[in-house]
């Protein structure tokens, strides 16, 4: 938490505009994110003088409070990072240190953390590594032990338990971070189980460091990398179950290309149903077949629940439309797929030409059939069309989005998801609606919720996966505007309330029986919600081809309903 809250912190004031940023060194212990603020304009300076009236932020591990006072001498912008639990151990040591107690701090000298605590223990404070440090004290009164917030549990606890013994008047402060001890915890249970460990995370991270150390206790093969080109030396594919764990400081990016890169080592020791079955949900996803044909197959259930005759043309209009949308929109936004998806950004950058030519032939074919359907099919499939190619492109004047701050349209905060909810319901929706030429009734309303609702709830789901990278690249999603855990509300109440939408209009007479029907697509978004926010995923089918498999079970109860009802 402390490590995300500063990134959102420096992320945050970089894309707000302010013109200079800088760090009181590194935000935190790892090359690629240092390197990726560089790249946005972040500085990291060693020492406040070289501030020159920058923003200056305090980095998660916190500095003594003689620096904070230098800062506000040298009238620097101050930008506070420090991880609030690492707040919390400072006041401990301010308030102990000032009743008189010497303070123990358990960690690593020299670390940044450490550092800081000390400043705030005004001379009061001994650093403690090993037992053997604990050992060398000589007679004190009062004792207060703390530990830095990512030490091993295990070591804090022997050195608390060996303080206790030797002070009478001894306070043990537990400090350790929950989330450090967590994974720590989890480490050791699961490397119990595991052939071997890969731990992510920058050389220089204290607490990525501990994890590997952790990790060889136990006996089990241990490979500490940066990234997934560490792993190029290592038989990770000779391993059938490997543990993958990371450094606080890891970002999710990195994470995600080193299980990548198992997963492709370890393909050859699947079963072959399993190796083929996977090979296929990739290959599907990645093509932008899966979501396109889920959405033909939408068309059709948008057909059955508004009662309009359903045409070919339809679904190869919303086939083409969609096939195209994620092809062109996904090259034009390279940028954050380069950290949300770094395997797939590879692939579309490799072929980039094909890709925006295969792109630009599914638009002519949308529009082909639009025109077959009509004029007011027509000038439906082209403004979204057109919405769709000009959402990365900047159409307002610089001299008007300096005062609007807006460009683009994807400069409007949370509009993505709205927007590509809205083209998936003109598609599947509104096109069927105005060729079949019948006026707008509840049916027509309640489609264009369903589709609406199950469109908007995917789109969001991905956001959240993307939430890092895309605020790496400055994108205002909702994820990032209301945060992960009021989303996840957000997307559960809009998932009840299509229920009872569904349910209550088929009660009413207001659709067909059909309303009960597509009730499972919502039971189905809430499961891999669940899924999703109970960490758990599939071994041969990526998540995001559960999520887009919903419009695709949408059509499929469709059918089943129109052939058990009509024959």
């Amino acid at each position: 938490m402390g490590v995300r809250r500063a990134m959102n912190i420096v992320l945050d004031t970089v894309n707000r505009g302010t013109a200079t940023v800088c760090t009181l060194g590194p935000l935190i212990h790892n090359q690629h994110v240092v390197e990726l603020l560089r790249t946005r304009g972040v500085r990291v300076i060693d020492d406040v003088s070289q501030s020159g009236g920058s923003t200056v932020v305090i980095r998660a591990h916190g500095v003594p409070p003689d620096v904070r006072e230098h800062l506000e001498r040298v009238d620097a912008t101050v930008r506070d990072a420090t991880c609030p639990h690492v707040t919390k151990v400072q006041s401990i040591v301010k308030r102990h240190a000032a009743d008189g107690y010497q303070v123990l701090i358990v960690g690593d000298s020299g670390h940044a953390e450490v550092n800081g605590l000390l400043g705030y223990a005004s001379g009061k404070g001994i650093v403690i590594s090993t037992l053997d440090d604990l050992n060398r004290l000589g007679a004190l009164d009062k004792v207060c032990v703390v530990g830095q917030t990512t030490q091993d549990a295990a070591k804090f606890d022997e050195i608390a338990r060996e303080a206790r013994r030797r002070y009478q008047d001894c306070i043990v402060f537990d400090t350790l971070c929950d989330s450090t001890h967590q994974r720590q915890a989890e480490l050791r249970d699961m490397a119990k189980h595991a052939d071997a460990v890969v731990v992510v995370g920058g050389y220089d991270s204290a607490n990525t460091k501990r994890l590997a150390d952790i990790a060889r206790s136990t006996d089990v093969p241990t490979f500490h990398v940066e990234s997934a080109e560490g792993l190029d030396t290592v038989p990770v594919g000779n391993f059938k179950d490997v543990v993958v764990t990371a450094g606080a400081s890891t970002p999710n990016w990195v994470i995600r290309g080193v299980v990548e890169a198992i997963e492709r080592a370890q393909q050859q020791r699947m079963s072959l149903p399993a190796r083929v079955l996977r090979q296929a949900a990739k290959f599907l996803q990645d093509s932008g077949i899966l979501v396109s044909g889920s959405t033909a197959l939408l068309t059709y259930a948008s057909c059955r629940l508004q009662e309009i005759p359903v045409q070919p043309d339809y679904l190869i209009l919303a086939f083409s439309y969609v096939f195209a949308m994620q092809h062109l929109l996904y090259f034009t936004d390279r940028a954050a797929a380069a950290f949300n998806e770094p395997a797939r950004a590879a692939f579309y950058e490799k072929h980039k030409a094909l890709i925006v030519a295969v792109g630009a032939l599914g638009i002519l074919v949308a529009l082909g059939f639009s025109i077959a359907l009509g004029l007011d099919a027509f000038g439906l499939v082209l403004l979204a069309s057109a919405a769709g190619i000009a959402y990365n492109v900047a159409i307002v004047p610089e001299r008007i989005a300096a005062r609007v701050r807006v460009r683009r349209l994807k400069d409007i905060p949370a509009s993505k998801d709205a927007f590509t909810a809205l083209a998936w319901t003109v598609v599947t929706v509104a096109v069927p609606l105005v060729n079949a030429s019948v006026p707008i009734t509840g049916r027509s309303a309640v489609a264009f919720f369903f589709v609406f609702v199950i469109a908007f709830i995917r789109s969001v789901i991905v956001d959240v996966q993307h939430i890092q990278g895309d605020r790496i690249v400055g994108k205002e999603t909702i994820p990032i505007v209301i945060g992960k855990n009021r989303t996840k509300v957000l997307l559960g109440v809009l998932a009840a309330g299509l229920a009872i939408v569904l349910f209550w209009a088929a009660q009413v007479g207001i659709v067909s029986t059909l309303g009960y029907w597509l009730i499972a697509c919502v039971v189905y978004a809430c499961t891999y919600l669940y899924l999703y926010h109970e960490r758990i995923t599939f071994q041969t089918i990526p998540f995001e081809t559960v999520v887009d498999s919903n419009f695709g079970l949408a059509g499929l109860v469709a059918l089943m309903w129109s052939m058990t009802t009509h024959g």
